[in-house]
């Protein structure tokens, strides 16, 4: 998984009856005091720079200017996969703010699959990215994990709206944070209210999209972006509380 070395400033401990500033080691929810040359010692074989901030005292405002990757690149694919319709992203396709990706995550023999589907255009549903990684983050796989992280920081960077069932406990799973307004769980759209039981795909596909639910990445990338769209339906005609209480109570 990714851990943080962050060098905190005075400011912060001055406070707490320290003068000086001091490193620390952050690691999930986890965080310990260490030291400036642990920060920077890469001999272990399962460590592995994946990125480093440096920060200036004083700096002119306008010095940085805000980029992102180019999407056609980074969404490269390296590999056909068998039995996946996957289709690159075009010139004509611009990853625009505010626009829908639906993300479905799988693992199946400690392997970890992310499919990453267009959720609006001429091919709306089609998947164009796929990762396959280790989920015990061998050494084999970790630029695999780096890829994925980068693309999934693409996305939020240019203000992408990702769609997931369960979204919000398989991030935490990939360790990756994702600001609360650009990620939709549909887990958590048609959870009974007052209560912690979160309803399955294979629950809901047959009951809001009349389909059988088909397991797979993809098709759960798929069938989140269809539920988004059940539930904008529903709230337009005024019948979402209507139609929750009515699958949860047959």
């Amino acid at each position: 998984g990714l851990t943080l070395h962050s060098l905190v400033g005075r400011g912060y401990h001055q406070p707490r009856g320290c003068d000086e500033s001091n490193w620390y080691l952050f690691n999930g929810c986890s965080a310990m005091s260490t030291h400036q040359k642990e920060s920077v010692k890469f001999g272990q074989s399962w460590k592995t720079p994946c990125l480093l901030v440096y920060k200036q005292v004083k700096l002119p405002k306008d010095l940085f200017q805000h980029s992102t990757p180019n999407p056609l690149e980074l969404f490269t694919p390296f590999n056909v996969i068998p039995g996946l319709n996957l289709i690159p992203l075009s010139p004509a396709e611009v990853l625009k703010k505010g626009e829908l990706v639906g993300i479905g995550i799988e693992t199946v023999n400690c392997v970890l699959r992310v499919v990453l589907v267009r959720g609006q255009g001429h091919n709306e549903g089609v998947p164009f990215s796929h990762d396959i990684c280790p989920t015990n983050f061998a050494p084999e796989g970790r630029q695999n994990i780096k890829l994925l992280y980068f693309k999934i920081k693409c996305l939020v960077d240019r203000g992408i709206i990702l769609v997931g069932h369960s979204i919000t406990k398989q991030l935490k799973y990939l360790n990756i944070h994702i600001p609360a307004q650009q990620y939709i769980d549909t887990a958590e759209l048609y959870r009974p209210q007052h209560s912690g039981v979160i309803p399955p795909l294979q629950f809901l596909c047959p009951r809001l999209l009349s389909v059988e639910h088909i397991p797979g990445a993809h098709n759960g990338a798929v069938f989140s972006l269809q539920l988004y769209e059940k539930f904008l339906e529903l709230k337009r005609a005024g019948q979402y509380e209507k139609t929750l209480k009515a699958i949860h109570t047959e």
